[in-house]
């Protein structure tokens, strides 16, 4: 695009080149924003994922942590004793 005299300073500009290598660059930065978008989809359903199984997770932990106090909750009569024989 740059032509450069004997010394190496810039002597002329093709700006014909510049004007054929614009729909080149747009191109590429237009495939880099689809992928961006495809990778943003992805991350977002590994998210929605994440999320699930963490609420599936506290779900079963507060059943879990329930089961473990029901007994505590039975009147005494009922409890079955432990012998420290």
């Amino acid at each position: 695009m740059v032509v450069r005299d004997e010394e190496g300073k810039p002597y002329n500009v093709r700006y014909e080149a510049v004007n054929a290598m614009l729909p080149n660059e747009f191109l590429k930065e237009h495939l880099k924003i689809e992928q961006q978008a495809a990778t943003i989809t992805e991350l977002k359903a590994a998210d929605t994922k994440l999320e699930a199984t963490v609420a599936q997770q506290q779900a079963t932990n507060a059943e879990q942590q329930q089961d473990t106090l029901r007994p505590s909750l039975l009147p005494s009569g009922s409890r079955q004793r432990k012998s420290w024989r």
